[in-house]
């Protein structure tokens, strides 16, 4: 996937807000196409991960192998801080800038969401069981043991990492199929501002 075709609706305001408005507008433009660096952050973390990987000889095997396990971290950190700052922006950015609440498509933001859940089920559940691993090994030591289940996570030979959280088996591949479904999630949210594009660009954008 080239990230360079990953281009963010253009919210720059319009002639004729208030100073308020505009600088409301300018920061959620901001805001939204920050979504990117979520992405960004996840391809990059990819891209460690496979070199961690390749078991570079420069590099002392151990080593790679702990780069790996942060990038697996920082990836699917930034799969959820994706799904994160969408509701966000949604909830809050959009909703005190009346200029873009007004001509923003609602249905297509929601719709985005939905794909994001579709695409990474429970995705929560990773999240916070790898932002308290200590916590959760601590608490269901004695249940792993007992029936034989792996600890907090572990990563199979096909770029599978895996975890256990509450009794659930979670998952998440290391992959360009999940950097592409990322991509498609932010397009998605993204044409929810296509009327709000026109609609400036009508009016005429401010210097």
């Amino acid at each position: 996937m080239h990230l360079g075709h990953l281009k963010a609706p253009d919210l720059w305001p319009p002639v004729g807000l208030s100073k308020e408005a505009e600088e409301e507008v300018k920061m959620l433009n901001a805001v939204v196409i920050g979504l990117r660096y979520h992405v960004e952050g996840y391809a990059a973390a990819l891209e460690l991960y496979r070199f961690g990987k390749s078991r570079p000889a420069i590099v002392d095997r151990l080593l790679a192998r702990d780069w790996q396990w942060i990038a697996i971290h920082e990836a699917a950190m930034r799969v959820w801080f994706l799904r994160d700052a969408m509701e966000i922006a949604r909830k809050t950015w959009i909703r005190q800038c009346e200029p873009v609440a007004e001509h923003v498509d609602e249905p297509a933001m929601e719709s985005a969401l939905r794909l994001f859940d579709t695409h990474f089920p429970d995705f929560r559940k990773m999240r916070n069981a790898i932002a308290h691993a200590p916590g959760i090994e601590s608490s269901n030591l004695k249940a792993w043991l007992k029936d034989d289940l792996f600890g907090v996570s572990k990563l199979n030979d096909d770029d599978r990492f895996e975890l256990i959280n509450d009794g659930v088996r979670y998952s998440m591949d290391m992959t360009d199929a999940t950097l592409d479904k990322l991509v498609q999630v932010v397009r998605a949210f993204w044409s929810a501002f296509e009327s709000v594009e026109h609609a400036f660009d009508t009016r005429g954008r401010s210097e």
